[in-house]
């Protein structure tokens, strides 16, 4: 039998599941007060397996049992397996003929070796219950099919947020409204994208070729062009080698390019980019760009050695001019796990800047011998990868979405950083909502929220404002904290504090509910301002000139109504474990 769970926790003490206690050989898993996963299979006691599962976040904990012998798995990967001591499997042996399990609740009886009820303080999401043994691959295909979804459930896209009254509402966290930094990915033409149906792919019937590649299909771009199948007749007994070729991948569910390189023959997905000359972009030697893509291996020492195959300007000779891809960054960090990967090169001073001969080849052949695969290959300029792009051109307007679908944001005065994270850089970055214009707080109250961090202590610095606005006209807020001054300007009345005492996430609502605009830090009531009747015009996201926000607001909202001091509360703590708060 295979059992699987899927929870998240931070307790420090508790059973996940459970055989009901029938005095003995149950199995069950145990929650240690160091955030260890303790697995009880046999009268003897728990054996512990990996740390820091109680870290609040979401684990897949699986435990496979054959008829000797107890498996288990923390996320996708093996820990440890020992014998169970059991001769007749599941039902014999002591073991109950009447599974039950007690999922994330209390112990069946209520204690264990004297010890309190096992109660566990958490979610779940997905359990499972297998009457065979599961193998490792299919464990690990299981973690890798659920774990973007999963994932996603945390705070990012919190159920618990109030949702009435909502105008307005961006995400940097989830998928759903950041798409990622606007890019253009010159080579979207050369991936692969999921059918109903493929064809068997068969480049020669001749010698082996057909043996060695049982799995091979005919694979389609986006626009039902029919992807080549990166056959080479031009290597050593080539009818009778392995060739990098289309599979239908069982986790990502499409097909993806297999070099399964046990023959140290040449091999290597081609890519051509059907871009103009370096000089046609404006760009010239020195100048950097990124190659990044999908990988996965069975060897963490292989990688797909990818390069840019251009012209030199003196001779026009033919070669990786700017390098191949050797980096840290272009290695996966876990195994048979699908990871994004790239190599950042930089334009060599030797290459012809008007030439238009530019492909791309990933080699596959180099040792140590392994597999390796890939897919969602992406070419962008810049020393970092932008988050992957089906499409030709991800727009300034198509990169942040707003979840309630009133406004459209406009990503062209923002900045990105390493990880092609929207960031403000404190000089001209802001996002006009275009929203709240000519409003009046006194007879039309709403509400603003954020969570914000500052990468400064220096300087003077806004986080919301109201687009140009005059003496009587103010609504703007700066940093707040237990002990500082009112950072609200409302209205005639500007603010007492306007510097940066720290650079940790905090969680602001202004809510101006008619008479008063009530700020609250992290759930708590910080400073108010009384107000009359006024317009404000339309709020700025980081603020104004000489006032401009250094560092990152990765949720922003609008409310078309006053949150009440439970609805702010309800709204921070749904909020707070992913910021730390």
């Amino acid at each position: 039998m295979s059992y699987e769970v899927w929870y998240k926790t931070s307790d420090s003490d508790g059973l996940v599941f459970s055989h009901p206690w029938n005095g003995s050989g149950q199995y069950n898993i145990l929650i240690y007060a160091n955030g260890s996963v303790a697995v009880h299979s046999n009268n003897g006691g728990y054996s512990n397996y990996v740390g820091g599962v109680n870290d609040g976040n979401w684990h897949c904990v699986s435990l496979c049992l054959d008829s000797a012998t107890l498996a288990v798995y923390v996320d996708g990967e093996l820990h440890d397996s020992q014998a169970h001591g059991r001769t007749g499997g599941a039902g014999t042996s002591g073991n109950s003929t009447n599974l039950q399990l007690a999922l994330m609740t209390l112990y069946p009886y209520g204690s264990w070796s004297g010890t309190a009820g096992f109660s566990v303080d958490g979610e779940l999401a997905i359990t499972r219950i297998y009457q065979k043994t599961l193998a490792a691959s299919e464990v690990l295909q299981n973690y890798n099919d659920n774990k973007i979804k999963i994932r996603s459930m945390s705070a990012h896209a919190s159920p618990n947020i109030i949702t009435e009254g909502l105008a307005f509402m961006y995400d940097t966290g989830s998928g759903k409204s950041y798409r990622g930094e606007p890019t253009i990915n010159y080579i979207h033409h050369q991936n692969a994208v999921a059918k109903d149906s493929y064809s068997a792919y068969s480049a020669t019937s001749s010698g082996t070729y057909n043996a060695k590649h049982p799995n091979a299909i005919i694979a389609y771009n986006a626009a039902g062009t029919q992807m080549s199948g990166y056959y080479n007749g031009g290597v050593g007994d080539a009818t009778n080698t392995y060739h990098a070729h289309w599979q239908l991948d069982p986790i990502l569910k499409k097909p993806v390019v297999v070099m399964n390189d046990v023959d140290a023959q040449w091999k290597a997905k081609w890519l051509s980019t059907s871009m103009g000359s370096w000089a046609s972009y404006g760009k010239g030697h020195g100048d950097t760009y990124t190659i990044s893509w999908l990988q996965w291996v069975d060897n963490l020492s292989k990688h797909a050695k990818a390069g840019l195959y251009r012209r030199r300007a003196s001779d026009n000779s033919n070669n990786f001019w700017d390098g191949q891809a050797s980096s840290a960054s272009s290695y996966n960090t876990k195994l048979r796990t699908w990871q994004r990967v790239y190599h950042t090169f930089t334009t060599s001073s030797v290459v012809d800047l008007n030439s238009t001969y530019l492909s791309i080849y990933m080699y596959g052949h180099y040792s140590p011998r392994a597999t390796v695969k890939v897919a969602d290959v992406q070419f962008t300029w810049g020393s970092h990868p932008a988050q992957f792009s089906a499409e030709y051109e991800r727009t300034a307007t198509q990169g942040l979405l707003d979840l309630t679908n009133n406004a459209t944001i406009d990503l062209s005065n923002v900045s990105f950083d390493s990880n092609a994270q929207m960031v403000l850089d404190g000089t001209d970055d802001t996002i006009n909502t275009g929203l709240f214009s000519g409003r009046n707080p006194a007879t039309d109250p709403f509400t603003i929220e954020a969570v914000v961090k500052s990468n400064t202590t220096s300087g003077n610095r806004m986080w919301v404002d109201a687009t140009n606005n005059g003496t009587n006209q103010r609504l703007y807020c700066a940093y707040a904290a237990t002990g500082t001054g009112n950072p609200m300007g409302i209205q005639g009345s500007g603010w007492s504090s306007s510097g940066v005492n720290d650079t940790d996430y905090h969680h602001y609502i202004i809510v101006m509910d008619g008479s008063v605009a009530r700020l609250y830090n992290n759930g708590e009531a910080h400073s108010t301002r009384n107000y009359t009747s006024y317009q404000i015009q339309a709020l700025n996201i980081g603020g104004r000139n000489s006032y401009r926000w250094l560092g990152d607001i990765p949720i922003f909202k609008l409310y078309n109504r006053a949150l009440t001091a439970a609805e702010v509360l309800q709204n921070f703590n749904a909020t707070k474990s992913r910021f730390g708060l």
